[in-house]
């Protein structure tokens, strides 16, 4: 709580503003008032564009699907599993050109 020498607490967070590391909110990337931006990508780890220092999915994930015989062998490994059925389910609701 804000007291005795502590002259403001603009955020109401319980840190006097004179030692707050972040007036305002840190974002899920760990960014003091930032937009989440910073850590998003395709956290899909089959997408030809996965990037592993991503933490918020941002819907831009590519697939490079296989010419396999099996038409929902998306993964291209001979049979329909859970993967595809994973890879197909990942790509829901996502806007094509």
């Amino acid at each position: 709580m804000c007291g005795g020498d502590c002259t403001a607490d603009a955020d109401a967070d319980g840190i006097c503003d004179d030692v707050d590391d972040c007036i305002g909110s840190v974002d899920a990337c760990g960014v003091c008032n930032g937009d989440g931006t910073s850590c998003s990508g395709c956290t899909y780890l089959n997408a030809e564009n996965y990037d592993a220092s991503a933490v918020i999915d941002d819907g831009t994930c590519f697939f490079q699907f296989t010419n396999s015989e099996c038409v929902g062998d998306l993964s291209g490994d001979g049979f329909v599993g859970i993967d595809d059925i994973l890879t197909m389910l990942s790509l829901y609701d996502t806007y094509c050109d």
